[in-house]
């Protein structure tokens, strides 16, 4: 940690961001001041590579002269005239970018529909609504609310 304070403090002060002081090593201030000059000198702009502004300008005017030409002008081709080039490109220079997704979508159907029709579970629950007896007495016991409890029917003759 102290390494690393000490080399932004030395770039502080090549830069001339900080003021120098006696925790700073002079041969890493010296390093990152010809560090510095050296990227400047490759950042700088050199004047006589660039070309003279006359011959600059006469070529914006031509180009600016072949562009104005109707003769020229082009149609562009509809969008869709690429389609059967990118498709086929597509099917037969890449395959997983299609095979992928096509079985991903197949699995999740075939997860979706196992979902869908599984078999349910047997279920013994059940709900008395009528009873009919021609004699005796019929009693039941169904405890609405909690259908996790079992209805219990007697049925009691007389005599």
């Amino acid at each position: 940690m102290w390494a690393v304070w000490r080399k932004k403090k030395a770039m502080q002060v090549a830069d001339g961001v900080a003021k120098a002081s006696s925790d700073v090593d002079q041969a890493e201030v010296l390093a990152f001041q010809n560090l510095s000059g050296a990227l400047r000198d490759a950042m700088a702009p050199r004047l006589e590579e660039l070309p003279p502004f006359e011959t600059m300008w006469a070529g914006v005017e031509r180009l600016c002269a072949e562009e104005a030409r109707p003769s020229e002008v082009r149609a562009s081709p509809p969008v869709w005239a690429g389609l059967g080039e990118w498709l086929r490109r597509l099917l037969f220079e890449r395959p997983t970018l299609v095979l992928a997704p096509a079985g991903a979508l197949v699995l999740a159907l075939v997860l979706a529909l196992f979902v869908a029709f599984r078999p349910g579970s047997p279920n013994n629950r059940c709900y008395v609504d009528s009873y009919d007896a021609g004699s005796g007495t019929v009693l039941i016991e169904q405890d609405m609310d909690d259908p996790a409890q079992p209805t219990v029917i007697w049925y009691l003759p007389e005599g």
